[in-house]
């Protein structure tokens, strides 16, 4: 599914993903596919019983979703703070 791209003692394992690896893994969801490449889906969280390469293509694109969706509400969050934060007190 991604090929091994290094390991340090106190960090995690860096991995990489091919555009194709990617859409193969979300059933060609494009948009998913896409959080995968960006860093917006972390794979390295991903449960053990998603990473086989093949089958529960719809369970894995179903979990990139929800966490793409946590990240970006996650983001809107934390623009909306800075924002607020930079607003005049009355």
């Amino acid at each position: 599914m991604a090929t091994f791209e290094g390991f340090s003692p106190i960090d995690f394992p860096d991995f990489e993903v091919c555009r194709r690896e990617a859409l193969h893994m979300v059933g060609g969801d494009e948009t998913l596919a896409e959080r995968i490449l960006s860093g917006v889906v972390d794979l390295y969280e991903m449960p053990k019983d998603l990473q086989e390469f093949h089958g529960k293509v719809e369970d894995r694109a179903a979990w990139v979703q929800t966490q793409a969706d946590a990240f970006i509400a996650r983001q809107l969050e934390a623009t909306e703070r800075r924002r607020k934060s930079r607003e005049p007190t009355l």
